[in-house]
């Protein structure tokens, strides 16, 4: 027979009293893990007045529209045209609830800071202005801005039908879908996984990184086995690329005004290219 520990012996203490330990790596994990769960669950929630405006436009016109706007500020040599989007885009951004302002400034000012850190060095050594690396970091903060407004705004079932109204193949949507679906699944699985292990941890835990790893090695496996599975089902019912896919009317007064605001942007970006090009 093993012998027991001496807190659990009848000659040892009657109660044991494990070291204290802060849980604030797996509680972290696990409220990360919870607030990208819901931002896939909210997408497309109407939470201010733009998103209820904003979500009467199709939402392939808001996929191309955004495609468009850009592509213009990214080819924008003029940086009149960059803070004119910038000054809709905080306009927009005012006007949000201040969960969702935080979500976005936050993650645009990182890259922003981001992009003006790799421009700097070009600065010193005469390549470029120091103003280009302020347009810099306002191209990257008006187009993360607007890719995060717009995957914020738009439910992941309407781009769907968005890239079914663009003409693209069945089998790419079903496969963007089906990613969407699974990273939720497995999202929900290792925040299982998490709060689990941290309820049943006692005492010192020097090993949270061990941990987590094996929290992430269990999601990979489920998501191993999620993929058989699918796989089967698919070859069990035939499964030859068709998606079917509802898709969205177009041609709405709302939709109508939206493509109007982009050709009006559009035909400022070519005006200003045009002066620039002039004034040169």
């Amino acid at each position: 027979m093993a012998d027991l520990p001496d807190w659990l012996s009848e000659a040892g203490p009657s109660a044991y009293d494990p070291p204290s330990d802060r849980e604030g790596f797996l509680r972290g994990n696990v409220l990360r893990l919870a607030g990208a769960l819901a931002g896939v669950r909210a997408g497309g929630s109407a939470a201010s007045a733009v998103d209820r405006a904003l979500g009467r436009v199709p939402a392939a016109l808001r996929l191309l529209g955004l495609v468009v706007v850009v592509g213009c500020v990214s080819a924008a040599t003029n940086a009149l045209f960059v803070w004119v989007v910038l000054a809709i885009v905080l306009c927009q951004l005012a006007l949000r609830p201040p969960r969702r302002i935080a979500a976005v400034a936050g993650t645009a000012l990182a890259a922003a800071a981001l992009a003006a850190l790799l421009a700097l060095p070009a600065v010193p050594l005469g390549a470029a202005p120091p103003s280009s690396v302020v347009r810099m970091a306002g191209k990257t903060f008006v187009s993360v801005s607007l890719v995060l407004g717009l995957t914020q705004g738009v439910a992941w079932g309407r781009l769907t039908s968005a890239l079914a109204s663009l003409r693209l193949p069945g089998s790419v949507t079903f496969v963007l879908d089906a990613a969407v679906r699974d990273v939720a699944l497995l999202g929900r699985e290792a925040m299982a996984l998490s709060e689990a292990l941290a309820l049943r941890s006692v005492g010192r835990n020097d090993g949270k990184a061990a941990s987590a790893a094996g929290v992430m090695g269990v999601a990979f496996s489920k998501a191993s086995a999620l993929a058989s599975r699918q796989a089967e089902a698919m070859a069990c019912r035939g499964f030859d690329g068709t998606y079917p896919v509802s898709r969205e009317r177009l041609a709405t007064p709302a939709g109508i005004g939206y493509v109007a605001g982009v050709a009006a942007l559009v035909a400022l970006f070519a005006w200003l290219e045009h002066a620039m090009a002039v004034a040169a």
